[in-house]
């Protein structure tokens, strides 16, 4: 009956959101109207937000975001009709939400002042914010890298004081995700695209959230709680998915989580070179696939030749359309584009390298001329977006905003959470196990979707960052409370 419960309530979150954007789509064709209509479906929802539980308020923050990548995405998106991709800015609305959530309860989230996390992220904006104002830089692209960088901050400082049972909601999109994903197989889609409910821009996010089950049965087959059958139609559905999509680099690092986790849980020894076989056996099966559906991929599975290839997808450009791209921009932009000295540390601010948000739709040829909402890019993006890829990566956007000083505490961030995760690995509970190794795949995950990607612009990717995140210090404070 609670299972039922739960399930009952997953149903209507996610058709309350479904209505929700149905709604707004059918008000995009009333013209100017379309606004009204917005501000009137938009003011109901904020009202129904507002009377429920902060967990409550995330729960459909999340599935706004995930319905709404779905239907914009992966259903209109390759339609003639015009998408209104404005509509996705309402899981912003519902951060300004709980941020009234929590003025109102600020006694209950004070702790977060002392969240070593959470204070170098405000310390930064901060300083950040000074060091724009007197250097009289652009500040439309301040507050905008501030909105896309951190639109999901409130949500992270309500989970991690706030414990959050969200287990029933992930196994269900779980499911709903591989559907997707085999329908989008059928239709024959790009593998760029094929992301489940993630939508176009959604690999590392789509990798991340399924490389969460595999680590939830390792565990639980080291304690005999899970079959072994189990464990290989994962195993099987995992490389499967990482073959037909874009990112073939998550073959490696999901062997890098697998022999990890294998490595922290408790089990007989038995199990885990078994389970470590089995995972290696369909890595060699799935990287014969790759070269068999995606010869330009073979380049990197070949001894003589992998090293190069990485190197170049990595450092270089693997995009015809670019001169220049990812982290070989570094050193020319830098160059360029820092007048002074100290620009090299603590960059040019914050937002003023960034691209438009829906650049890849825009220049993608999903947009089949149709008109693509979008709010406007720097001006360091309009000076060298056209012909350098440097946004591919968001380590290079990164570099150019805050410098090295701004990525050196980047990476402070990551090692202050891999500790976190690393003590709930310790506690030899299974489930503070599974948390953190969780943690552990997501800094992983994290350093190299940040290297290769420009997943710091995405909702979806950002969104499970400070979800996993929060709920992952949650468990930690746990452990001293």
């Amino acid at each position: 009956m609670i299972i039922n419960n739960k399930i009952v309530k997953f149903l209507i979150c996610n058709l309350i959101n479904l209505i929700l954007i149905s709604c707004l789509f059918l008000s995009s064709y009333f013209g100017e109207a379309k606004y009204i209509l917005y501000a009137i479906f938009g003011l109901i929802y904020i009202l129904y937000l507002l009377k429920k539980d902060e967990i409550d308020i995330i729960k459909n923050q999340i599935s706004y975001t995930l319905i709404s990548y779905v239907v914009l995405d992966s259903i209109l998106a390759h339609t003639k009709i015009d998408v209104p991709f404005e509509l996705k800015y309402l899981s912003e609305i519902i951060s300004i939400i709980l941020i009234f959530k929590i003025l109102i309860n600020f006694n209950e989230y004070k702790n977060s002042i002392k969240d070593s996390i959470a204070i170098i992220i405000i310390m930064c904006i901060i300083i950040n914010f000074i060091y724009v104002c007197i250097t009289t830089r652009n500040l439309s692209d301040f507050f905008n890298g501030l909105r896309i960088y951190f639109r999901f901050l409130p949500t992270y400082i309500i989970l991690s004081n706030r414990k959050i049972n969200i287990k029933y909601y992930y196994y269900m999109y779980y499911f709903i995700n591989l559907i997707i994903f085999i329908i989008q197989i059928i239709l024959k889609s790009d593998p760029d695209i094929i992301n489940g409910i993630f939508g176009l821009t959604g690999p590392s996010t789509f990798a991340i959230f399924i490389m969460i089950m595999s680590i939830i049965l390792y565990l639980k087959f080291l304690k005999k709680q899970c079959s072994i059958f189990v464990i290989l139609l994962n195993i099987a559905l995992t490389f499967t998915c990482f073959v037909l999509q874009e990112n073939k680099a998550f073959i490696f690092i999901f062997i890098i989580v697998t022999i990890i986790t294998l490595f922290v849980g408790k089990g007989i020894i038995v199990k885990k070179a078994l389970v470590v076989s089995i995972s290696i056996i369909f890595m060699i099966i799935g990287i014969n696939m790759v070269m068999v559906l995606f010869p330009k991929f073979s380049s990197m599975f070949s001894g003589n030749t992998m090293i190069i290839t990485i190197e170049d997808y990595i450092l270089h450009n693997n995009n015809s359309k670019f001169i220049m791209g990812r982290l070989e921009a570094i050193p020319y932009l830098s160059s360029v584009e820092f007048d002074k000295p100290y620009e090299n540390f603590i960059g040019k601010g914050l937002g003023s390298a960034l691209p438009n948000e829906n650049w890849y739709y825009i220049d993608s040829g999903v947009s089949r001329n149709r008109q693509i909402f979008d709010i406007q890019a720097s001006k360091i993006y309009e000076k060298y977006g056209s012909n350098f890829g440097y946004h591919l990566s968001s380590t290079t956007v990164l570099n150019l905003e805050i410098g090295s000083i701004g990525l050196i505490l980047i990476i402070v961030m990551c090692l202050i959470f891999t500790i976190r995760a690393c003590v709930l690995i310790r506690q030899g509970n299974l489930y503070n196990q599974i948390y953190g190794m969780i943690g552990i795949m997501l800094i992983i995950s994290f350093l190299f979707a940040t290297i290769y990607g420009s997943d710091l612009i995405s909702r979806q990717f950002t969104l499970m960052i400070y979800v996993l995140i929060g709920i992952v210090t949650e468990k930690y404070k746990n452990i001293y409370t």
